[in-house]
């Protein structure tokens, strides 16, 4: 294994449901620190703006990125090299992206992986099913047809991680992980996915809270050399007791339907309209 330091500038069981697209529309951080309230980041990539913002509003960042003593990013055989940072990523908000994130080259290997890895005796987590898994992708050159996200794959008896993918379906030596996320390329995409969600379409899957060591986020770009994979804002994350209660009441709220003028439609059909449920709003075609 070749450690990778990160510098600025550069056995399956069947699956229960389709894959599906966790994809948001707005991949900035701001707009999940509305969305989900305080809580909990376990941070792999993260600015250090976005993470005093986000200390700032209330929420805790626990950091889970390479360390250079117990954390560590492994690149696999060789299999990477650094890329070039020259995408502004989603950051903060759209006056505050990101230039400094993780950017790969595929090698001429044959195939390629790294890994965020813990020590013995490990880190402290604690994840549930409402747990989040968040990760911002992109290629700046030509993008792998898929990557692949291998969660908690380590220490925890009996633990069994999640293998899913962005782009298509991820084929690894003929175990198929299942696709979350559009298709990669040079446009920010950001997914986001809960742990519930996962195991729906990962049966296998099982998350644990304890103290785990081994490889907590690994990820696989292919084979194709040349090929980019850049990531940004990759944490786990877990809301307060307060937010989730927020969000329980919203979900538990009256939904009332506006049209793009402002006035109240009380029986939507086809077409454009701003969706109102508690403190929420969001357009929805009907």
């Amino acid at each position: 294994m070749k450690k990778f330091t990160l510098i600025a500038g550069m056995a399956l069981v069947g699956l229960a449901a389709t894959a599906q697209d966790f994809n948001v529309e707005n991949g900035n951080m701001e707009a999940f620190a509305a969305k989900y309230g305080k809580g909990t980041y376990y941070s792999l990539l993260m600015s250090e703006n976005t993470a005093e913002k986000l200390k700032a509003g209330g929420s805790t960042i626990v950091e889970f990125g390479d360390n250079n003593s117990t954390r560590h990013l492994y690149v696999w055989d060789g299999t990477f090299v650094g890329g070039i940072s020259s995408l502004p990523a989603p950051g903060w908000d759209d006056e505050n992206m990101d230039f400094d994130y993780l950017s790969l080259d595929v090698t001429n290997v044959g195939w390629s992986g790294a890994g965020f890895t813990f020590d013995e005796p490990g880190e402290s987590v604690a994840f549930n099913e409402n747990t989040i898994f968040h990760a911002s992708y992109a290629t700046n050159s030509t993008a792998p047809a898929s990557a692949a996200f291998i969660l908690c794959d380590g220490s925890a008896v009996g633990a069994s991680p999640a293998k899913i993918a962005v782009g298509a379906d991820f084929n690894d030596n003929g175990q198929v992980y299942p696709s979350v996320g559009s298709a990669i390329t040079e446009d920010w995409k950001t997914v986001e996915i809960k742990f519930s969600d996962i195991k729906k379409l990962y049966p296998s899957f099982t998350y644990f809270s304890g103290s785990f060591y081994g490889n907590i986020m690994s990820f696989l770009a292919g084979g194709v050399s040349g090929t980019n994979i850049s990531l940004n804002n990759v944490f786990f994350f877990n809301a307060s007791d307060a937010a989730i209660n927020d969000v329980e009441a919203d979900i538990n709220a009256p939904v009332k339907y506006f049209n793009l003028q402002g006035v109240e439609v009380a029986n939507p059909t086809e077409g454009l309209f701003i969706k109102v449920q508690g403190n929420k709003a969001q357009k929805v075609v009907l």
